[in-house]
């Protein structure tokens, strides 16, 4: 056996052992993970759900989006719905929010803004992604954006 193919062995080997030693680390933390998501859905069902609100909007003082999204998709809505502002998000604070807890868990790290998230008791959380939709949109072809709009509405629709 060569001193290469001996090294590939034996790193192969060590991964093999380290992924053994980091896989109940890994299991803890992904139950860590959906369970935080779990108790954030029943905080949302227990506190938000009653007084009528079921849906989170992030949005920003974007001029690709923020006119569009204050009257085709906040405007109406807004009763039903907790309003975070993305360009306003130094004055959140640091107290734990609910709402600032929710888009960070649902909205992610990608594509987060403009977003919404609605919350059904019983029901899988939703979340809608606009940022491609308005990219498109930015470039001439909005029917993504309807079709993200529709599916937003007829969902909302469906589950209240």
């Amino acid at each position: 056996m060569t001193d290469t193919a001996l090294r590939d062995l034996l790193r192969k080997i060590l991964g093999f052992f380290l992924l053994i030693i980091s896989l109940p680390f890994i299991i803890v933390f992904l139950f860590g993970y959906v369970l935080y998501g779990l108790g954030l859905n029943i905080a949302i069902w227990i506190s938000w759900i009653p007084r009528g609100k079921s849906i989170l909007f992030v949005t920003s003082d974007s001029p690709v989006w923020q006119t569009y999204m204050d009257s085709e998709i906040i405007h109406g809505l807004e009763s039903k719905g907790v309003i975070l502002n993305w360009s306003k998000r130094k004055t959140w604070g640091r107290k734990p929010n609910l709402a600032i807890m929710a888009f960070r868990y649902f909205g992610g790290s990608q594509e987060f803004n403009p977003v919404a998230v609605v919350f059904s008791p019983f029901n899988k959380t939703k979340v809608f992604r606009f940022w491609q939709a308005f990219k498109d949109y930015k470039h001439g072809n909005s029917a993504p954006l309807e079709q993200m709009k529709s599916d937003l509405l007829t969902y909302i629709e469906s589950k209240t």
